[in-house]
């Protein structure tokens, strides 16, 4: 599986924390046969990997859930984006992303 049929699958996956465990385990997979893209992918696998140790086996409200999907997707995008640039851009968007989880998202 590539990142865009990850994102792709996720974008229509259920929003729960199976879903977000599946994202994780494949990010982190993903890494092995795509080093030039390793730092991205572990750092929004990361993320939900975040998400599953803190909310797995809790109920949560499905708006919870929907709006912490929304978070991942859009941080999701915007690594595949940078996928497909230079190794600088690429950079640059690893450290927008873990500083945006670091200092702006406080859910998860």
């Amino acid at each position: 599986m590539s990142f865009p049929d990850l994102v792709r699958r996720f974008e229509q996956a259920p929003s729960a924390t199976d879903s977000f465990k599946f994202f994780y385990r494949e990010s982190f997979e993903l890494m092995n046969s795509d080093p030039e893209n390793a730092a991205l992918l572990f750092i929004v696998g990361s993320i939900a990997k975040a998400f599953v140790r803190k909310y797995e086996d809790q109920e949560l409200s499905p708006e919870f859930v929907d709006a912490a999907k929304r978070l991942m997707l859009r941080m999701s995008h915007k690594a595949l984006h940078a996928m497909a640039d230079t190794p600088a851009v690429r950079l640059r968007a690893a450290g927008e992303i873990a500083t945006e989880y670091e200092w702006k998202i406080t859910s998860f």
